[in-house]
């Protein structure tokens, strides 16, 4: 082949038949020299180049087809994931709304639910007010019957259910049943109807009436009040101080009637339909007749003491206050004070001058000697089971009663002072007779035979002291008279002891304690 063909056999350039001279001259470019190809001959050229591509275009061509398409799948899929689950939540939302009108329709009512009842009785076919006007004419049934008549032979009382108390529940028991399925969330109240149609599931509610027996009971005892005569017990009526007997009121029965019991008839009258209720009135004996409260009074306690060693005056004075001590009655629960029932003691009320102690020596005054009428109602007041509410010992011993049983008194400081315990009066008894004070206590008696004494206890005893000398100008001058003998002192406690009815001691009770101070011997010189 020469050059000629050969050249005319190269392959056409790819740029669609444009032949470019790329050389330069002096840094211009060439003139470039176009020649349009024919229409066959670019027909012809086209398919060569559809043949020709060269492999490199084919590589970037595929290149650019996969970077385009790898997206494409993953979003068709989740296209297709999103359409499912909006489809499903489209069921799930119809269903759940579905339900929602289920639900809400169930619970929407006007009239109580099914399976809620009062006392038994069904209410699904009434709506509250309903419910409220047939319970409050049954209520008021019931009101009706306690309208009732009260008659006690020709007399009688009209009685109420409002002056009787009566009291019901019945509305609040109609609410109750009516909130039954109304309250907490729509799941809630569903479930709650829905299973009211199950047997053990069903509500009945119960309406409470009863009688406030505080009320009736007040109405009751003021017309049993009325009508009634109480029995009447025997009491003690006086006191014989001579004969020392007592006399006792008459006892009688009574006709009473019971409030409770004609509550309960009421109750009874009621449950029948019964309009009218006969009052009773029954006997009703005393508790304490004059056969048996004579045998509970009489003597209480008695003490006597010696006062053989008196003078005329100091007897005198015995007796006096005595007299004024003799049928004193003091009432339950009353005290008694020594100083104010005997009185100051002067002359003018007949007191004489004898021996009395006087800061622990003996001398002569108005009135001397009477502590011994104070000491002897201080023993009997104890065996009496009074309260001693004042009392002091003497400074020295006396001679007519033991260590820790005196009682010393003296105008208008030192009182001897007691209270009456008992539930009955007392009466005092006091006498003098052959130099003997006695004083009884006269009462209610001790329970079952019991008896009280006195007993005492020395705890410690002093020496006496020195001795002591009084001028007397009677007396010869160096001459000298015993006038106080010398004595020892003592202290020591009393005890209360009770005893039953075959002296067997029961217990014993600390009652007081006494110091007496010791003292050398007093002599008179001239």
């Amino acid at each position: 082949m020469s050059q000629k063909d050969s050249s005319n056999n190269k392959p056409k350039p790819a740029n669609g038949g444009y032949r470019r001279r790329m050389a330069p001259v002096d840094g211009q470019l060439p003139d470039l020299k176009l020649r349009m190809p024919s229409k066959k001959t670019k027909n012809t050229e086209q398919r060569a180049k559809a043949r020709a591509i060269p492999e490199k275009h084919n590589s970037r061509a595929s290149r650019r087809k996969s970077k385009q398409a790898w997206w494409s799948t993953p979003i068709a899929m989740a296209m297709m994931a999103l359409l499912v689950l909006l489809g499903s939540f489209l069921v799930v939302e119809v269903k759940g709304y579905a339900d929602f009108l289920v639900q809400k329709n169930s619970v929407t009512r006007g009239t109580f639910y099914p399976g809620v009842s009062v006392e038994g009785i069904d209410l699904s076919n009434m709506t509250l007010d309903q419910a409220l006007s047939d319970w409050g004419a049954r209520d008021q049934k019931v009101r009706d019957t306690l309208n009732l008549t009260l008659a006690l032979g020709d007399k009688t009382w009209d009685v109420s259910a409002d002056s009787l108390g009566y009291q019901s529940n019945y509305e609040q028991a109609i609410m109750s049943a009516w909130s039954v399925g109304r309250y907490g969330t729509l799941e809630e109240r569903y479930q709650i109807i829905g299973d009211l149609t199950q047997e053990n599931w069903q509500r009945d509610f119960t309406v409470e009436r009863n009688i406030d027996d505080t009320v009736a009971m007040a109405r009751l005892t003021k017309l049993a009040d009325q009508v009634s005569t109480q029995p009447v017990d025997a009491a003690i009526e006086t006191f014989d101080v001579k004969a020392r007997k007592f006399t006792f009121s008459t006892s009688r029965s009574g006709q009473v009637v019971d409030p409770k019991e004609l509550l309960q008839s009421i109750h009874n009258a009621a449950a029948s339909g019964a309009s009218r209720v006969e009052v009773v009135r029954r006997e009703v004996q005393p508790q304490i007749t004059e056969e048996s409260i004579a045998g509970e009074y009489g003597k209480v306690s008695a003490t006597t003491t010696d006062g053989s060693f008196s003078t005329a005056n100091r007897l005198s004075n015995l007796k006096l206050s005595c007299k004024t001590l003799n049928g004193y009655r003091l009432e339950p629960g009353e005290e008694f004070s020594f100083n104010t029932v005997i009185g100051k003691r002067t002359a003018k009320a007949g007191y004489k001058a004898a021996g009395a102690y006087e800061n622990g020596i003996t001398t002569a005054q108005l009135g001397g000697g009477i502590c011994q009428v104070s000491t002897t109602l201080f023993n009997s007041a104890v065996k009496a089971d009074m309260k001693i509410s004042e009392r002091a010992p003497h400074s020295r011993p006396s001679k007519y009663v033991g260590l820790g049983k005196d009682a010393t008194v003296n105008w208008p400081n030192q009182d001897f002072r007691f209270i009456n315990t008992s539930d009955s009066p007392i009466y005092i008894i006091a006498f003098v007779k052959n130099k003997k004070v006695t004083i009884e206590i006269y009462g209610k008696k001790l329970p079952n035979g019991m008896k009280i004494s006195l007993d005492n206890k020395i705890n410690a005893s002093y020496r006496p002291g020195e001795a002591q000398y009084i001028k007397d100008s009677k007396l010869a001058p160096g001459q000298q008279v015993l006038y106080e003998e010398a004595r020892k002192g003592y202290t020591c406690t009393t005890y209360k002891v009770y005893l039953d009815s075959n002296k067997k001691e029961l217990k014993r009770v600390q009652l007081c304690k006494s110091y007496y101070r010791p003292a050398g011997a007093v002599y008179k010189v001239g």
